[in-house]
């Protein structure tokens, strides 16, 4: 099985045990910052954001935006957003977090979201507690994905009409089974 299949596989399981309260919660920790109201999605944001994350675990691998991943990410949000969905783009060859608000959220937001399962991970064992998830959090920290962009999008129809989508995605992906994240 190549990385890419079993990538999507790991992508798909996690996708598959997500409730939608955990996925429309905004988890924050005593570590991450609340700025849901002072910090604007931007490619600045959502860049510091990540690497202040990757510090607490090791040096030396930041990320850095990248327009191509950015405008991919933006016209999956929009194709998110408009058709009322949240799934995973299986496709794209690029690592992927989604995020979704039933209210207006920023970057930071969504990436405060996935920092949430940092408690969740098992550095030593290389695993996530049971019945939870932590595949957002270690694709956050994944070393060698050195590049992402994101895109927004509010959704005209379905359960989170009026609400946020935000897909982030990452080059190289990470999350590859077996394999620790640093």
């Amino acid at each position: 099985m190549t990385k890419l299949n079993i990538t999507v596989l790991l992508t798909s399981l996690m996708l598959i045990s997500c409730s939608t309260s955990s996925i429309e919660s905004k988890i924050l920790d005593s570590s991450s910052k609340d700025t849901t109201t002072t910090v604007p999605s931007t490619p600045q944001s959502a860049v510091d954001r990540h690497n202040e994350i990757r510090a607490e675990v090791f040096s030396g691998s930041t990320v850095v935006w990248n327009e191509t991943l950015a405008s991919t990410a933006q016209e999956y949000a929009n194709y998110l957003a408009s058709n009322g969905k949240f799934e995973h783009d299986y496709g794209s060859g690029y690592g992927e977090n989604l995020y979704a608000s039933s209210n207006e959220s920023t970057y930071v937001d969504a990436i405060n979201s996935w920092y949430g399962e940092k408690s969740n991970y098992n550095y030593s064992n290389n695993s996530c507690a049971t019945n939870t998830m932590c595949g957002h959090y270690t694709q956050i920290i994944w070393k060698n994905s050195t590049e992402i962009g994101c895109g927004q999008a509010t959704y005209t129809t379905g359960n989170y009409k009026g609400g946020t989508v935000t897909v982030c995605r990452y080059n190289p992906a990470g999350n590859y089974v077996g394999e620790k994240p640093y």
